[in-house]
């Protein structure tokens, strides 16, 4: 029964420990994919990459969260995610930032609509181009950064009046402060 125990104990053991490796290299591919895009970014970067399904369900808990979409293939993608990381290094934050790499997604449109349904975002929003950011306040998307016009005032905060864009820089402060003041 003592050898029972202990070939058990080293088999939990075993698949501890494969699984943890799982999860840095899953950490590791997003690092190792956009910093060989040329994105200056460090291994210990600020970015969390989930699954769509896991921002569903977090959605459908009514959550509250950012959430970033991109890929490598797109160099303005790529320069974005260097911004942030200035960003979020210059005000020291400390948290992470969810980010769903929608390279593979891209490659079928059933893919990008399924994608869009489940994310609460219209399918048009998910392109190849730039960085999309979607902004959800207890389940809700109040923010799209392919959708400037559908979310009335908020948006704002985050559009560069003299380029009609979206900043990044300005999302990262946005969290920033969200987090200092939910702490208060």
């Amino acid at each position: 029964m003592k050898n029972f125990v202990k070939i058990l104990s080293l088999v939990a053991f075993a698949f501890i420990f494969v699984f943890s490796l799982q999860s840095c290299k899953k950490t590791d591919s997003f690092y190792n994919e956009f910093k060989d895009a040329g994105a200056d970014i460090d291994k210990d970067n600020c970015f969390d990459v989930i699954k769509v399904s896991d921002a569903k369900q977090m959605k459908e808990n009514n959550e509250s969260f950012v959430l970033l979409l991109g890929t490598s293939k797109s160099s303005s993608c790529v320069n974005q995610i260097t911004q942030i990381q200035e960003e979020v290094d210059y005000l020291g934050y400390e948290g992470s930032i969810l980010f769903i790499n929608i390279k593979n997604i891209l490659k079928k449109s059933d893919d990008i609509k399924s994608t869009a349904k489940s994310l609460g975002i219209k399918s048009d929003s998910i392109k190849e181009g730039s960085l999309i950011c979607v902004i959800y306040s207890n389940g809700a998307v109040v923010a799209d950064s392919n959708d400037k016009d559908g979310h009335g005032e908020f948006i704002k905060k985050f559009i560069v009046d003299s380029e009609d864009s979206f900043s990044y820089v300005a999302l990262v402060d946005f969290i920033y402060e969200s987090e200092v003041y939910s702490r208060l």
